[in-house]
């Protein structure tokens, strides 16, 4: 029922924890490996496959090594012959009973294009392979469930977060990869054309339960610039105008919105999406804070409605740390911990393979 594709590039080593944790995990989905390593590493990832690969149905795909990020993904994704799937990476872990989860929501409620749960970011000491966790975030993902599209956009780009990794409808994720292809545009603006087409189509769940554990701050084969600087970007305004009118026809097809009122409901939200991310970060001066907290205080009756809104949102946040997430109580503990092993703890077999290259 799913595919899973994975990008990658000159980053074998990362297959040594992801492919025995999907082992063991008992994963029977297909894994669509995208590959433009060049030689040495290629050569490399074919032994770590024919060693751990075993008992996984992996197609490993090569590319040359020229092929950009987004090439290289659209075409993998030509050929899932499943009806849903998702987008990985080499250093990311999905959890085999969110997947299903996902999967089985969206077979259900055919209005939703995408569905996903609890996602973990994670920074190990020393940003390599296998070693000590030493930060552990929230990987923020929502439920978007307005009935109407542009509703949906404006939720969407007023507090983003990313449907990249969801589980998705693979008919409209292959073309929503081709239409990225189309409008030549970057990174950034990629990853927000391909998040607000899924929303034009349908509506985003999260799920309870652990979906994902990403693993942050590790140099990858693509990065987004400053926010600022890529603003600053030379022909910067001909990518937003592609980015515009790519969803104002999505509009128009999935709505029957006019292509020219399409355009005023992307600039409005796409404003929205900007003014956050370019807006300066808090203040750290601590007279600053001080001050402010001051002012705060000093209106009658504050103090226990900030009380109650601090326990509020407590009670409806599971706490995610790596005590929290290591405490037998916690409910992401039993999907969590076969990839903290997996992280922490690789086996001497592992051990060898890594020392020998």
């Amino acid at each position: 029922m799913l595919t899973i594709v994975i990008p990658t590039r000159n980053r074998s080593d990362f297959f040594l924890r992801l492919l025995p944790y999907y082992r063991d995990q008992g994963l029977k989905h297909r894994l669509i490996v995208a590959d433009s390593s060049n030689p040495e590493f290629l050569s490399k990832t074919r032994r770590v496959f024919a060693g751990l690969g075993k008992d996984l149905n992996i197609d490993h795909r090569q590319y040359d090594e020229d092929v950009s990020y987004i090439n290289k993904i659209s075409d993998a994704q030509m050929f899932v012959d499943t009806p849903f799937s998702a987008l990985g990476a080499d250093d990311d872990f999905f959890v085999p009973c969110g997947l299903a989860k996902a999967v089985q929501f969206l077979k259900e409620h055919p209005h939703y294009s995408v569905a996903h749960g609890e996602a973990i970011s994670l920074e190990l000491r020393g940003g390599g392979v296998f070693g000590e966790i030493e930060r552990v975030n929230r990987y923020d993902q929502r439920t978007i469930d307005g009935p109407e599209p542009a509703a949906r956009l404006a939720d969407h780009f007023s507090n983003y977060s990313t449907t990249y990794y969801s589980v998705h409808r693979t008919n409209d994720l292959c073309e929503n990869l081709q239409k990225r292809v189309a409008s030549k545009t970057d990174l950034a603006f990629g990853e927000l054309l391909a998040s607000a087409l899924s929303m034009i189509q349908g509506k985003a769940k999260k799920l309870d339960g652990l979906f994902m554990v990403r693993q942050g701050f590790v140099a990858k084969e693509y990065e987004f610039t400053d926010a600022f600087d890529w603003v600053a970007t030379p022909g910067w305004g001909e990518q937003y105008e592609r980015f515009r009118d790519c969803l104002a026809q999505e509009l128009n097809e999935q709505a029957g919105l006019e292509i020219n009122e399409g355009r005023k409901v992307i600039k409005e939200v796409f404003v929205q999406y900007l003014t956050a991310v370019l807006k300066p970060p808090p203040a750290t001066n601590a007279t600053q804070g001080g001050t402010f907290r001051s002012a705060i205080s000093a209106i009658p009756g504050v103090r226990p409605a900030v009380r109650a809104l601090r326990s509020l949102d407590r009670s409806r946040r599971t706490d995610i740390s790596l005590p929290a997430l290591l405490n037998p109580s916690s409910p992401y503990h039993g999907d969590f911990m076969p990839i903290y092993t997996a992280i922490t703890e690789p086996p001497e077999a592992l051990r060898t393979l890594i020392d020998s290259d």
